[in-house]
């Protein structure tokens, strides 16, 4: 987003000429009884079951692995 030319961040809102900040999303983790779960259903395919390994143990978000 810009105003007057000045891009701003996606976390600020302008209201009155002041910024506000939107409240931080909740950060959730997965149980290891969970990530167990996830690894089993991808048994039959290997290199998948690698990938989301990788994603899962490295902790990267949706954002970063589609990058």
């Amino acid at each position: 987003m810009q105003q007057r030319g000045v891009r701003m961040p996606r976390t600020a809102i302008l209201r009155r000429g002041r910024a506000l900040r939107r409240a931080r999303a909740e950060i959730r983790y997965l149980t290891l009884e969970q990530i167990d779960e996830q690894l089993a259903a991808l048994a039959d395919w290997p290199q998948l079951q690698a990938m989301v390994a990788t994603f899962i143990y490295a902790g990267l978000r949706r954002e970063e692995a589609l990058g």
